[in-house]
């Protein structure tokens, strides 16, 4: 992995974010109609993206909503990244070398829990792990903080809609709380 760039574009990143949240976190449900807070994959300025320590910032600041992005592993759990190859923000090169595609799909939920996702964005977070739907839905239920969960816009993936739909209907209590708050949305 090439460690000297990314985290210096994730400092980059971190202050800004950290000022934007900064100006919008104040003003937070101030008067009906003012605009939601979003935290992009988490508070991923401040954290490494789609982590445990991004979201659990995200509820700490009082975010409106956190927006994820959902993939599937090859045994079919829900997991909680972004891109559509894991090189960038994970070790799975070093973990799995020569594999031929790195895609979440590509692996099994005991493989991908083995990942480090939060060393490329600064040793502190050396160690932070991939975490699933049901971690996220944890973490915000009973908060504040929405979920937006983006369906991963990766093109290998076909049923990944149903698939949430039909996870999110296991979780009746959270599903019935978070839709009478206004409190999901899915894109």
């Amino acid at each position: 992995m090439k460690h000297a760039s990314k985290r210096h574009a994730g400092a980059v990143v971190a202050v800004l974010s950290g000022l934007a949240l900064a100006l919008t976190t104040t003003t937070a449900h101030a008067a009906p109609g003012d605009p939601d807070v979003i935290a992009h994959r988490g508070s991923s300025g401040m954290a490494p993206e789609n982590t445990a320590a991004a979201i659990d910032l995200a509820v700490t600041q009082r975010a409106d909503f956190v927006e994820i992005d959902v993939q599937q592993t090859k045994d079919g759990k829900l997991v909680n990244f972004h891109d559509c190859t894991m090189e960038r923000t994970t070790n799975i090169e070093d973990l799995y070398p020569n594999r031929p595609r790195y895609r979440v799909s590509d692996f099994t939920w005991n493989e991908l829990r083995r990942l480090d996702t939060g060393s490329w964005f600064h040793k502190k977070y050396t160690g932070e792990p991939l975490i699933t739907l049901d971690d996220v839905i944890r973490a915000i239920d009973r908060t504040r903080t929405g979920l937006l969960a983006e369906i991963s816009p990766c093109s290998h993936y076909t049923d990944i809609a149903t698939d949430l739909a039909h996870h999110l209907d296991t979780k009746p209590s959270y599903l019935h709380r978070a839709l009478a708050r206004h409190q999901l949305a899915v894109q």
